[in-house]
């Protein structure tokens, strides 16, 4: 085919080779350990990316895919059915499929594109419509319970990448989930003390003290319930320093059933329209201001806009209700958010705030005609509308990869090399 040339609407499958290159997908779907059935493993990895990358959320979204670029792009003559698709997420066990997950995150690391020195969690309920009863539960958005698998998240708050994702049934405690979620993050980011930022649910003094046991830090917003407002409101008026015309700020100390010691308070009072109300975040650092502590915290925000932009990805759509078969999913949405993420960052601004949607419909849905020419498979480009942007970042394609010592042969076309004409 590639002899002969083809005709792609998806040119932005080509677009994130390098960037899968960096990533160093070949030995991340080796990490899964699985004997390939028909179709190499990693030809499957790719091709479920390269799916959610074209937003195609679902595997019986493949029958209707006419293109042959996507195909193509992931070593393949042509796409395989939508079972094939789905044993290949049942195949890895669930401790496999997250021993993946890791290794992404690992690599992430190790390639700079996670900073690591703060990270959020967060978890986030896929909704579950079918006949199996399976506990409820409810989200931030309505008090009425549905029936849900939870995804768990680790987000890097500098790069806004997601370290580590995990899957779980309703009804695990929140000190179960941050252990969980906690030694992951330690594992993918082993040398560095970590500022864990988490919602008032993970507000658990045992889940804390964890934490504190393991030489790192936290800060979580408080659980406001009726003993701790009236210790918040019990602290001196003269005790706030003015950060605003309506807000001031303190610390005091405090203390955390099944918190070993005392713990640090940083109390915010707002006074809007005549009414004072008092909220808080519970740190273990005595370094960080009371300006740093509320600044940091809000970055955390980004974890929840993360979730959200990853409904483009298919994290809201459930393969399965299998607990492995949805972990290898979120494996996947890991990886097609990296390599988006990566595009992005080497766009610039002002594309760096835009989500994996509108970077998709900017740059990746554009024509171009895919041709093996002297060992070289060459990527026509024509008409981009970015072309002033995209045609310095990937010429001399082969050189920029050597340089940052990345093999410029894609093991998965036949270790051909890439090269890209805009026209």
């Amino acid at each position: 085919m590639l002899h002969d040339g083809i005709q792609t609407n998806e040119v932005g499958r080509f677009l994130l080779i390098p960037f899968l290159r960096q990533l160093g997908v070949t030995s991340l779907a080796g990490q899964l350990g699985l004997k390939s059935q028909g179709i190499p493993v990693l030809k499957d990895v790719l091709l479920w990316t390269n799916l959610l990358v074209s937003g195609k959320k679902r595997a019986s979204k493949v029958g209707d895919l006419t293109d042959p670029g996507i195909a193509v792009s992931s070593g393949l003559p042509v796409l395989p059915d939508q079972s094939h698709l789905h044993r290949f997420l049942k195949r890895p066990a669930t401790n496999r499929a997250d021993r993946f997950i890791r290794a992404i995150g690992h690599r992430q690391y190790r390639i700079g594109q996670v900073n690591g020195d703060i990270i959020s969690f967060d978890s986030h309920l896929i909704p579950y419509h079918g006949k199996t009863d399976i506990q409820k539960d409810v989200d931030g958005k309505s008090p009425v319970p549905f029936k849900a698998i939870k995804a768990h998240a680790v987000l890097d708050q500098k790069y806004r990448n997601p370290v580590y994702l995990m899957a779980r049934y309703p009804g695990k405690t929140a000190v179960e989930i941050g252990d969980d979620l906690m030694d992951a993050s330690m594992e993918i980011i082993p040398d560095k003390k970590i500022l864990f930022t988490m919602d008032r649910w993970f507000s658990v003094g045992e889940l804390l003290d964890h934490i504190r046991q393991k030489g790192q830090r936290f800060i979580t917003l408080i659980r406001r319930h009726q003993k701790r407002i009236r210790e918040m409101e019990r602290i001196p008026l003269e005790s706030f320093r003015k950060m605003t015309d309506k807000q001031g700020v303190t610390s005091i100390k405090t203390r955390l059933r099944n918190y070993n010691g005392s713990i640090r308070l940083v109390v915010v009072e707002d006074l809007t329209e005549g009414i004072r109300t008092y909220y808080g975040y519970i740190i273990n650092d005595d370094h960080l201001s009371e300006e740093e502590v509320i600044r940091t915290y809000s970055g955390r925000w980004g974890i929840e806009t993360w979730f959200n932009e990853c409904s483009f990805l298919g994290i809201n759509h459930l393969p399965s209700i299998e607990l492995n078969e949805v972990t290898m999913h979120l494996g996947m949405n890991l990886i097609a958010y990296n390599v988006i993420s990566a595009f992005r960052a080497n766009l610039g601004e002002p594309f760096i705030p835009m989500n994996a949607e509108t970077i998709s419909e900017k740059f990746f849905k554009e024509q171009a005609l895919i041709k093996l020419r002297n060992d070289q498979i060459t990527v026509t480009i024509y008409g981009h509308r970015y072309k002033e942007i995209l045609e310095p970042l990937y010429d001399n394609l082969d050189s920029k990869l050597t340089a940052k010592d990345i093999d410029p042969k894609i093991p998965w076309l036949n270790d051909h090399t890439l090269k890209f004409l805009f026209k």
